[in-house]
């Protein structure tokens, strides 16, 4: 539950931008050879030859000067045809692209769900907290994001209530009900309420309160997890 509930939350722009720059370093020339192609052109086949006026008299008439030819305006259908079945390819390329990337993920996911969704409360907390660790340096609101994820998912599956889905004031009084210390149940409420903020404010968090809020959530775990004992019956 709580690596469906990360995997939600957070997008892989690194595989859609490699994407994207594939399709555009391909289409470029494509682009490139439809607007010099794609301009007025004037054909030679519509040059006029002169015609020869004579008067009554006899004598050529000079006075009158050759029509100009008509500018043709428009767009070679040709080069428009060209170009829509190279824009189909692409967009194959890119559809398949998608659906090999997407699958991918699809596989990958389901095979560490089905790894983590064997394990106690306890041991898959402590594995998804140490990967939070690297955020506490790079990315604070994504941080915040995960750790409540991981946070809220260990108290849904060690005290089987729907934390996932409730709101930081809706979980608040459901964990007064449980058999949790006052102090722990105090300081979930402050790392619960720090962050909040930092996820739907924007609001910079400090590095120092990201590792204090790293280390409760490690003691919380530490102190609430079942016994051997309690497991087996």
């Amino acid at each position: 539950m709580i690596k469906e509930f990360m995997i939600k939350s957070h997008v892989n722009f690194r595989k859609i931008m490699w994407v994207v720059a594939v399709i555009a370093v391909i289409s470029s020339p494509c682009v490139a050879v439809w607007c010099e192609t794609a301009l007025p052109t004037t054909p030679d086949s519509l040059q006029l030859e002169p015609e020869s006026n004579t008067s009554g008299s006899g004598r050529q008439m000079t006075d009158i000067m050759d029509i100009k030819p008509n500018l043709a305006i428009g767009y070679n259908p040709d080069i428009l045809f060209y170009a829509l079945i190279a824009g189909g390819i692409l967009l194959t390329v890119a559809l398949i692209t998608a659906v090999v990337l997407i699958y991918r993920n699809k596989r990958k996911n389901s095979k560490a769900q089905d790894i983590t969704a064997c394990l106690p409360a306890d041991e898959e907390a402590f594995q998804l907290l140490n990967r939070v660790k690297p955020l506490i340096e790079s990315d604070g609101r994504m941080f915040y994001f995960q750790l409540s994820a991981i946070f809220r998912g260990y108290i849904g599956k060690r005290f089987h209530v729907d934390a996932l889905e409730m709101t930081t004031e809706e979980l608040m009084p459901c964990m007064l009900r449980l058999d949790i210390d006052g102090s722990l149940q105090q300081g979930a409420r402050e790392l619960l309420m720090a962050g909040d903020p930092v996820k739907f404010a924007g609001k910079i968090p400090e590095t120092g309160r990201m590792r204090t809020h790293l280390e409760f959530a490690e003691t919380f775990v530490r102190k609430t997890r079942e016994t051997a004992v309690s497991r087996e019956s």
